[in-house]
């Protein structure tokens, strides 16, 4: 018996936590801005001190603009996508599941997390898909 949708997407979040995926708000332009312009002041105003605090301060703005800007893929999977959009992951993954044997599904899906093959290639579907279906930067920590 093949697994169920929502048997997939408890696969896609155990595998998204384990992985430590995240989603980062395309905000690094911003970051890289702000702490850029910093370090350019600070050069003009104070010379190689000015660097290194316009620098420091810059970076400060940035991350604090930046805070809140990453998600875990757990949560955007779990709270964010819309059922279709939970529907269509599941299909995804199902077909990049395809070239293993129903067989080895069925003894693996329970442990998949122990399996390197399968678990790499759902783990490239969720991150395919995110990129992709729903344009966001997936990245790992």
């Amino acid at each position: 018996m093949p697994p169920s949708q929502d048997q997939i997407i408890d696969i896609c979040t155990v595998l998204s936590e384990q992985e430590q995926l995240n989603v980062t708000v395309k905000e690094a332009g911003k970051g890289f801005l702000i702490a850029g312009t910093g370090a350019a002041v600070g050069t003009l105003l104070g010379g190689p001190a000015g660097l290194f605090i316009g620098g420091t301060i810059g970076s400060a703005v940035a991350a604090y603009n930046c805070r809140d800007k990453c998600k875990s893929v757990v949560d955007i999977i779990r709270y964010d996508m819309t059922p279709d959009q939970q529907r269509r992951l599941a299909e995804n993954v199902k077909v990049a599941l395809q070239s293993f044997t129903a067989e080895d599904l069925l003894i693996v899906l329970p442990m998949v997390i122990n399996s390197d093959p399968i678990k790499a290639a759902v783990v490239k579907e969720i991150v395919r898909f995110l990129t992709s279906e729903m344009g966001m930067a997936v990245s790992y920590t």
